[in-house]
């Protein structure tokens, strides 16, 4: 089956340029991920850390 997926790539011109764009994307959705992380208030990780804490089992 990986062969046949070989050959179907290598049948396509460019398709480098898939690896450069998906590359591009994979970098800039870490970066941005990376940025909202280390900008988030510490209030709000100390609130999202003892959400499990603060609920109370509502299962019958």
């Amino acid at each position: 089956m990986l062969r046949n997926i070989k050959v179907y790539l290598a049948s396509h011109e460019n398709i480098d340029w898939y690896a450069v764009i998906s590359l591009l994307i994979f970098f800039t959705v870490f970066i941005a991920m990376l940025i909202y992380v280390f900008k988030i208030p510490r209030e709000k990780i100390d609130e999202i850390k003892n959400i499990p804490l603060n609920e109370k089992d509502e299962t019958p």
